[in-house]
């Protein structure tokens, strides 16, 4: 089989080698043939993981001559004969990394074996090829608003800037949503992706529906989007914007100047300013305008964009927004706070013709006992305070309210949604960080609680109850409740869940969650830590007797003897910064001798790690936001062993950037010096030296030998002209650093990781978008580079042939691998270049030369990337943190002799 390539695109793990290595999904191959009338011209397997169970398409003529299929010797079972041009069949169980593999085919007449055509790929931190970023439509950050409408199940992943809709009520932590709005997949959450439109999202605060119509209040760009028929699609676009002219706009009070709006520009009938909660009711559309302190009423329907609202509620006009702004009568009572006014009003609800509204601003709920219709209209009850002109946290001292002035059944503080069914209320209150629920609807002012959930009393206002982590039975900021079926549904928002409790009694505890596999999660975007779970994989390694893999966001380092072929047995395997594998808290240290003393920040925890080496028996981690690099003495022994040294502090318990001391050692200046580190990422060690690559300084720092003692000084600085310098580009005007200020050969801007090659020294200089290469390790100060990777010279930095380099590694063989992260793609170069700019021998990742799109366009797989970060060799084979994707991939670029 003769095929000859240079520059093509691998994207997937498929391998044919000769000359290089190239895959076979990509090419044609010709001459498969034999005496039999089979040929193959393509094979897929694009979903192949490392245990099997995933489809390979085989491509060709007279396949239905095809009887069975073996891969190296092992039967692929499930054959299906799609057509006489197109086969599939379930490879076999293949753990770890796989050798190529040959494909026989066996037919009637004759067999046809392709050479070294599959290769394994290893997955960890995901359940397979397919998946990535950690079941991210089972997962929220900030959710503000849950609800159970016409039997579909509604929540508003506030930080994620989308909706998530269920078409049944979940019953598990494992469903995932039916429709997403706000964002095309589940892979995206940045506010306005891509960019501001009918379908995008920025920070949506609650939504309502009838079933037919849905309504969303996009809280940050100060509009309210309608969909006339129920969507079906993620992503899908609205029909309707509400305060603002178009779909393009966003402003805050952004009403035009015309008759229909109240001829004044800005505040006025047609304007928003963060609206909070949307309804209709009574052929009555309603607007929580929260930072308006109003409530705006549509009679009817909007059938236009910047349609002006028919009344003001809260306001004497549409163009007021003055908080407590009530009028002085003797319904309303004193001017300024009465019952006629509001403070930041943020949630509402109805039931049984009246209108119940959480007044944030003011630590109240008003009750209506009918819908207010004009401006001077006023509650009848309030909740939270003695009268309608008081604005405490605190409730009396009385025995209704508990015998205690401060905390208790009758006050609130912050009160944010509210729900009824008519009998039983609850609120969510916020800052205290507790639901208080009547067991029969309030009658009279400041009726006290007789509910409390989230706390063990009335009179209590922590958060997780006072514990570290939360449970079922603690809140941290709830902010939404939904009472549906004698259940109630809360959004715990700052613990990034849902709970649901089943018992409406005090002290109840939740018997479902939605957002983490368990009640101790906290992290956002994380469906739980176990020990299979990843939650942003910055870098992993093997070199050929432990793994290593740095879990960024469960802020721990996990060390393996061997190559594990799967996550689920932690068994065998040490968790650094973390007790075990089920928490991932950051700076997670318990209060023992041997941690320093010091619950937090101290010699067992780490807070968002980005880097790891082994060198001999030492272990050390690039601890990021402690600002510090930890040391081990020897292979770690046990979970969360304490580390020996700290790089970058005076001591464990110190995390604090840039904290150098004013000593002769360290150069005598404080602050930033030769012993300061600030967010140090990238780790490289030759075995005597050590390179750290001290991000928001700048610089790369060099100690010529390996640190024995707390807080060493570096030896050489890289990217600065001294060690107390740390501006970007602080390239000098000279003959050896090119002549020109800036950016230059000796300038560094935030660098990620770095590698060392037999004596070469190479470095992805990130936001340079390039790669640096020194062809021996410096020994002055600021020493300039011999070659660069992604630009022609030494003074450009814009992305173009590379896009956010961060990571660097060489195989045995002496190929570089960059990732190319902007681009979800990797750059491999036959040998490590000798002159600037290079093209790339191999693009790994994209469907193209030009491609730059996460997984290549498509869904995750094996052979694509969201974000690939470190990158590390070991022999012919590369070890990708797919960080978007909250994975690890293991595979083998094979090199033939």
């Amino acid at each position: 089989m003769m095929i000859s390539a240079q520059k093509i695109v691998y994207s997937l793990f498929i391998f044919v080698c000769l000359q290089s290595c190239i895959p076979v999904s990509q090419i044609t191959i010709p001459s498969l043939r034999n005496k039999s009338a089979i040929a193959v011209t393509k094979i897929f397997p694009e979903y192949v993981n490392a245990n099997g169970g995933d489809s390979i398409n085989i491509t060709g003529t007279e396949l239905n001559d095809v009887q069975s299929i073996t891969i190296n010797d092992q039967t692929c079972s499930n054959l299906n004969h799609i057509s006489n041009n197109e086969i599939t069949c379930t490879p076999p169980s293949n753990g770890g990394i796989a050798a190529l593999a040959d494909v026989n085919l066996i037919g009637k007449k004759a067999s046809l074996t392709a050479k070294d055509a599959l290769t394994y790929s290893l997955v960890l931190g995901q359940p397979d090829s397919k998946s990535g970023d950690l079941y991210r439509s089972r997962t929220f950050s900030q959710p503000t608003f849950v609800k159970v409408m016409g039997g579909k199940f509604f929540v508003s992943d506030f930080s994620y800037n989308r909706v998530l809709i269920w078409n049944t009520i979940p019953t598990s932590p494992y469903t995932s949503p039916d429709i997403i709005l706000g964002q095309p997949t589940e892979f995206t959450t940045a506010i306005n992706y891509p960019t501001l439109s009918k379908s995008s999202l920025n920070n949506a605060r609650s939504v309502w529906s009838d079933g037919v119509k849905l309504v969303i209040s996009d809280t940050f760009n100060n509009r309210v989007l309608i969909w006339n028929t129920f969507p079906t699609t993620n992503a899908q676009p609205a029909d309707l914007v509400l305060g603002q002219p178009d779909f393009a706009s966003n402003a805050i009070n952004n009403g035009p100047n015309t008759p229909a709006c109240g001829n004044v520009v800005g505040t006025n009938a047609c304007s928003l300013n963060k609206p909070s909660q949307v309804h209709f009711v009574e052929d009555k559309f309603i607007v929580l305008d929260q930072e308006n302190s109003r409530l705006l009423i549509w009679n009817g329907w909007p059938t236009s964009n910047q349609q002006p609202a028919d009344s003001v509620v809260g306001q004497p006009n549409f163009v007021s927004s003055t908080a407590n702004n009530g009028p002085l009568s003797a319904g309303c009572g004193a001017a300024g706070r009465n019952a006629c006014s509001f403070s930041k009003p943020l949630y509402f609800t109805y039931s049984g013709g009246k209108l119940l509204m959480s007044d944030a601003g003011n630590n109240r709920v008003l009750i209506f006992n009918s819908i207010p219709l004009t401006h001077g209209t006023p509650a009848n009850i309030v909740l939270g305070q003695a009268s309608f002109t008081t604005a405490s946290t605190s409730g009396p001292a009385t025995v209704p309210c508990g015998g205690v002035a401060g905390v208790n059944s009758c006050s609130f503080n912050t009160p944010l949604d509210i729900d009824t069914d008519g009998t039983n209320l609850f609120v969510a209150d916020y800052t205290n960080h507790r639901i208080l629920g009547w067991s029969s609807f309030p009658t009279t002012n400041q009726t006290p609680a007789d509910i409390v959930l989230g706390q063990d009393s009335f009179t209590a206002k922590l958060v997780h109850k006072g514990a570290r982590y939360p449970s079922n039975s603690s809140l941290n900021l709830p902010q939404s409740v939904q009472l549906y079926n004698n259940k109630l549904w809360v959004a715990d928002r700052y613990n990034s869940r849902v709970l649901r409790f089943s018992s409406l009694s005090s002290f109840s505890t939740a018997d479902l969650i939605l957002g983490h596999k368990t009640f101790s999660e906290t992290m956002p975007g994380k469906f739980g830590s176990a020990s299979n779970d990843l939650f942003r994989t910055s870098e992993a390694f093997y070199d050929g007797t432990y793994t290593v893999i740095v879990d960024r966001y469960n802020n721990r380092v996990l060390l393996e003897t061997g190559l594990p072929t799967t996550l689920d047995d932690d068994s065998h395997r040490i968790t650094l910064g973390q007790p075990d594998s089920v928490v991932g808290l950051p700076n997670n240290g318990p209060n023992t001798a041997p941690c320093g003393g010091v619950i937090g920040a101290n010699a067992c925890s780490l807070s968002s790690p980005m880097g790891a080496i082994r060198v001999g028996n030492k272990i050390a981690v690039a601890d990021f936001s402690n600002n510090r690099v930890l040391i081990w003495n020897s292979i770690p022994a046990y979970n969360q062993q304490p580390a020996d040294i700290v790089l970058g502090q005076p001591n464990f318990t110190s995390n604090t950037p840039n904290n150098g001391p004013n000593t002769a050692l360290c150069g005598s200046s404080l602050g930033i010096n030769k012993c300061s580190l600030f967010e140090p990422i990238g780790l490289a060690s030759d075995g005597t030296n050590l390179i750290v690559t001290d991000f928001s300084n700048q610089r790369v720092l060099i100690w010529n030998s390996f640190p024995s003692t707390n807080q060493a000084p570096a030896d050489v600085v890289l990217g600065q002209p001294d060690f107390i310098s740390n501006t970007s580009n602080n390239g000098p005007n000279t003959a050896t650093c090119d002549n020109v200020a800036g950016i230059n050969r000796c300038s560094l801007y935030m660098p990620f990781f770095v590698k060392i090659h037999l004596g070469k020294l190479i470095i992805a200089d990130q936001f340079n978008n390039r790669v640096l290469i020194w062809n021996s390790i410096p020994s002055v100060n600021q020493a300039p580079a011999d070659v660069v990777i992604g630009h022609n010279d030494f003074t450009s930095g814009s992305a173009s042939a590379l896009n956010l380099a961060r990571g660097v590694c060489v195989t045995d063989s002496g190929r570089l691998i960059v990732s190319d992260t902007g681009n979800s793609r990797l750059l491999v170069f036959n040998q490590i270049p000798i002159s600037n700019n290079p093209s790339p021998d191999v693009i790994i990742g994209q469907d193209s030369l030009t491609g730059i799109l996460a997984y290549s366009g498509k869904n995750a797989n094996a052979g694509n990337f969201n974000l690939p970060y470190g990158v590390s060799c070991f022999e012919e084979s590369v070890f990708i943190s797919d960080y978007q994707s909250s994975r690890t991939l293991f595979f083998p670029i094979k090199i033939s002799p």
